[in-house]
């Protein structure tokens, strides 16, 4: 799946990817990936959510996937998570399989995404099921444009 870029340290977690900020921040300062970014959009929807307490360091991004293949939208998503309990939904970003990315919380917000990583990672959901399908081209593309701007 994500892994043949070589810019994820996988730990999979029932479907949820453990990639380490520093092996981001590495890769942000290599000569071919410089060359390769251009600026990447990100459409802030935020203010649809309200946000947790304020998160006082980042070591991590968990990279899940929406585990559906019938074009979920973010607000269906927050329906699902807040029908589970939480308060909306879980994730700072969502990427939809053409490439487009959400910013859902602010990037320095606590969000329950992933047991045991919640006061130190952010969080990163891909449209679609990678047990079932690939990522597409352009989704892959925005995900590591994103991984990449994310200090």
């Amino acid at each position: 799946m994500i892994i043949s870029v070589g810019i994820i340290n996988k730990l999979n977690i029932d479907n949820h990817f453990i990639t380490n900020i520093k092996a981001v921040k590495f890769l942000q300062n290599a000569d071919f990936l410089n060359r390769y970014l251009t600026r990447i959009n990100i459409t802030d929807i935020s203010e649809l959510f309200e946000d947790r307490a304020e998160r006082k360091v980042t070591d991590f991004i968990v990279i899940h996937h929406s585990a559906t293949t019938n074009g979920i939208s973010v607000l269906e998503i927050d329906k699902y998570h807040k029908s589970k309990g939480f308060k909306n939904i879980a994730y700072t970003f969502f990427i939809t399989q053409n490439g487009k990315v959400y910013q859902l919380h602010n990037v320095n917000s606590v969000n329950p995404n992933a047991l045991g990583y919640n006061f130190n990672s952010v969080s990163i959901c891909l449209q679609g099921n990678f047990n079932k399908q690939t990522i597409q081209i352009k989704q892959y593309n925005a995900l590591i444009k994103l991984l990449l701007k994310l200090k």
